[in-house]
């Protein structure tokens, strides 16, 4: 997916990275239609033959293909356009992994808060109950996202210069357990390595011992860097971040954004709350608590999550 402040496409740097060439045909079913760049990283865009949509073909190291396995059946097993779906992976000849994405233009919400700096509060509620679509849809259908984060997030270009927030990065989803079924390979370890220090606190104690109420930690966490520039527990080191996290409650956002709507502050910190039962218990029940503090363009928004989750009641 190729960032909206990308150089403009050059074949011949991107015919280096990526063994292939316009007209060749991946896993017998991609055709490359041509190239662009993201940040350095070579992508090929390609046609899935038989199929009109174009599909993205990006590079992954191989280490990552089981984490991209599991993003495709998480995101196959939800349909909603809120989430950025991976349809395919594997090895090229040239010993060279990739995988096949939806082609979008646009850039995740950590280079939008890198660019941009301070969000409007308005702004920064309106992209997180976009978010929570996305999770909602994912929640009602057992899956819990587990690495919610500003790069997991995706401000999608449409047309007539609007965007379009989707969540991606699915590769460290936990399924609930379905009666009948075989015991799924948690990859919860592994994720505590492949990703961020910014862990709720559940997930650095017993990384499987989690449920939805994880993204709802997160989601705090994420709202609280779009106003303050900074995440909810900033430290010198990864140990101190992680002590902080367990062991402390974060500075009030007010503390940074005197703008900032007490009632809004109220609502992050009870998203941030050490112990899972004092957070909302749903993306539902934080989709209602965010509302007053929201543009009318999100309301259907709330309505679809509404909707999936029938025992919240507006009011």
């Amino acid at each position: 997916m190729a960032s909206r402040r990308s150089r403009p496409p050059d074949d011949a740097k991107l015919a280096r990275r990526l063994p292939v060439a316009v007209g060749d045909v991946v896993a017998g079913k991609y055709r490359v239609e041509g190239f662009r760049a993201e940040d350095g990283v070579a992508l090929a865009v390609v046609e899935h033959e038989g199929l009109v949509r174009n599909v993205a073909l990006e590079l992954a190291y191989e280490m990552l293909l089981p984490f991209v396995r599991r993003e495709i059946r998480a995101t196959t097993a939800i349909p909603s356009e809120r989430v950025v779906h991976v349809f395919d992976c594997g090895t090229l000849e040239a010993g060279v992994s990739f995988m096949v994405v939806e082609d979008l233009l646009g850039n995740d919400l950590a280079d939008e808060i890198k660019w941009r700096g301070p969000f409007h509060f308005l702004d920064a509620v309106d992209w997180m109950i976009g978010a929570l679509e996305g999770l909602a849809e994912a929640h009602a259908r057992g899956i819990v996202h587990r690495n919610v984060m500003p790069a997991s997030l995706f401000l999608a270009e449409r047309g007539g210069g609007h965007r379009f927030l989707k969540v991606r990065h699915f590769g460290c989803a936990k399924f609930e357990a379905k009666a009948g079924a075989e015991v799924d390979d948690d990859p919860a370890d592994a994720c505590m390595l492949l990703g961020r220090p910014l862990f709720p606190p559940e997930q650095i104690r017993d990384a499987t011992d989690v449920d939805v109420r994880i993204d709802i930690w997160s989601i705090g966490a994420v709202l609280y860097q779009c106003l303050a520039c900074e995440p909810p527990f900033a430290a010198r080191s990864v140990v101190e971040v992680l002590s902080k996290i367990v062991l402390s409650e974060p500075p009030s956002i007010r503390d940074k954004r005197q703008d900032v709507p007490e009632g809004l502050a109220a609502v992050i910190a009870r998203c941030l709350r050490r112990d899972r039962d004092e957070r909302f218990r749903n993306v539902a029940e934080l989709a209602l608590a965010l509302a007053p503090f929201s543009t009318p363009s999100v309301d259907p928004s709330i309505e679809r999550i509404l909707a999936l989750f029938p025992s919240v009641r507006a009011p």
